[in-house]
């Protein structure tokens, strides 16, 4: 039999692959609207960019979709105890790979741009002399 804590990992990383494959479905979708909101030569200038963000986006929902079925499984094998714990073990490490490859890679590119933004339309720049 495995032990409940187990199954209760595993059940926790199934709802939280869940939550952020939705999650970040929904930023997909603002990438989308935000691209599809550009001019038409915006359009083709930024082509690059918005594909980049929505290729990050899409590994970040197989990631945590591969999470959550690892982690199903992983709860359907209560009678191997090894191979359920094994599974569980994947399940966590596949949605934290998702986290980290969606948290990192994808916002820290939208924050610099916004940093970027803020500091010129304030005039206030990091670099200045005090």
């Amino acid at each position: 039999m495995v032990p409940p804590n187990v199954l209760s990992r595993a059940s926790d990383v199934a709802a939280a692959g869940t939550a952020l494959a939705g999650l970040i479905l929904v930023y997909l979708g603002a990438v989308a609207v935000r691209y599809e909101s550009l001019n038409t030569k915006s359009k083709a200038n930024q082509r690059d960019r918005y594909r980049w963000h929505a290729w990050l986006a899409l590994n970040g929902i197989v990631f945590a979709l591969a999470a959550t079925v690892l982690a199903l499984i992983a709860g359907s094998f209560a009678s191997h105890q090894e191979l359920a714990e094994l599974l569980a073990r994947l399940a966590a490490v596949a949605l934290l790979v998702s986290f980290i490859w969606h948290s990192r890679l994808g916002s820290v590119f939208d924050f610099r741009k916004y940093r970027l933004r803020v500091e010129e339309s304030s005039g206030w720049s990091s670099c200045a002399a005090p």
